[in-house]
């Protein structure tokens, strides 16, 4: 599907979490353009299974958008001694990442990371 890349891009770029109602949408679109103003025979998350169990590996949108956050959120609490882009996030917002208990326990583990109060 060339839609999954595009998704990708948008749920790792939008900064704020997407509501529930939203994705439903999103289901309802793809199962709108499966069925093309038919009933559904088929549940959407039945044709989500993989081809080996009967569905048509669609993709669960949720679980996407869950991948794509996670994988920044993970990204962001395990960096690099190389990476330095905290330190310049906290050096133009310190109010932003001063409220985080996330980042004081990273500014106690690594003396290069300082909080400004």
């Amino acid at each position: 599907m060339n839609i999954l890349p595009m998704l990708l891009y948008f749920f790792q770029s939008l900064a704020i979490w997407i509501l529930v109602s939203v994705l439903r949408m999103l289901d309802k679109l793809i199962s709108t353009f499966i069925w093309y103003k038919r009933k559904p025979r088929i549940k959407l998350k039945q044709l989500a299974y993989p081809k080996s169990q009967g569905g048509l590996n669609l993709p669960n949108l949720k679980l996407y958008y869950w991948a794509a956050k996670r994988g920044g959120m993970a990204e962001w609490l395990m960096q690099d001694e190389e990476k330095n882009w905290l330190q310049l996030e906290n050096r133009a917002h310190p109010w932003l990442l001063r409220h985080c208990h996330f980042w004081k326990r990273k500014c106690e583990q690594n003396s290069r990371l300082k909080m400004n109060a």
